[in-house]
């Protein structure tokens, strides 16, 4: 059932690509900020993997999230060093250092 509405919420909003669902979404986020589950993130990580600027674009307006988004990146970039790995690491890097969030080695977790 999990694996089913996470894929409900990620083709509504990353298929549409509307930005009023997205911002609703991230603001869902937020409200369950401190949840233990983990597929909210995942499905931001799934959303941004497909259109990382469309995503970022609309993640600058909602810092605090920056360390779910990059949770929910983690089961793709994790332990790889492939071209669109890196690409991703350094972005997500670089918006952390933009809004001057601490590092977090998410290495330990996997």
């Amino acid at each position: 059932l999990h694996l089913s509405i996470r894929r409900q919420r990620q083709m509504c909003i990353r298929d549409s690509k509307d930005r009023e669902l997205f911002r609703k979404y991230l603001k869902r986020l937020i409200v369950e900020s401190g949840s233990a589950d983990e597929a909210p993130r995942f499905t931001l990580g799934d959303i941004y993997i497909c259109f990382p600027d469309w995503t970022i674009k609309i993640m600058e307006d909602y810092p605090s999230l920056i360390y779910d988004l990059e949770w929910g990146v983690v089961p793709y970039i994790h332990g790889k060093n492939d071209n669109e790995s890196l690409k991703h690491k350094t972005r997500l890097s670089g918006l952390r250092e933009k809004f001057k969030l601490e590092k977090v080695n998410y290495d330990k977790y996997y």
